[in-house]
C-alpha cells in the first residue's frame, strides 16, 4: 500500500519508492541514506504536526510535513 511519508504513524514503518523534491533538498536526504528501498521509521509528530522526526539507519532527521508529502513510500 502506498501512502506518503507524512501519513506515517508514529512507530510506523515504510520503504521509500520516490522522492519528488527539488535537486538541493534530495541531495540532502540522499546524504541522510534517503534513497528508494531504504526503510524508513517514523519516530515522532510535533504537537501541531508542523514537523516531523524520521529515521534511515542509526539517522534521525526532522522534516517538514510539505516536504515529507513529497516523499511516497510503500508500507
Amino acid at each position: 500500500m502506498k501512502k506518503k511519508c507524512s501519513e506515517l504513524k508514529e512507530n510506523e514503518e515504510g520503504i521509500i519508492k520516490n522522492i519528488c523534491l527539488d535537486e538541493r533538498k534530495k541531495f540532502r536526504l540522499l546524504h541522510l541514506g534517503a534513497m528508494p528501498n531504504a526503510k524508513i521509521i517514523c519516530k515522532v509528530k510535533s504537537p501541531f504536526g508542523s514537523t516531523i522526526a524520521y529515521q534511515i539507519h542509526s539517522c534521525v532527521f526532522a522534516l517538514r510535513r510539505e516536504d515529507a508529502q513529497e516523499i511516497e513510500v510503500e508500507v
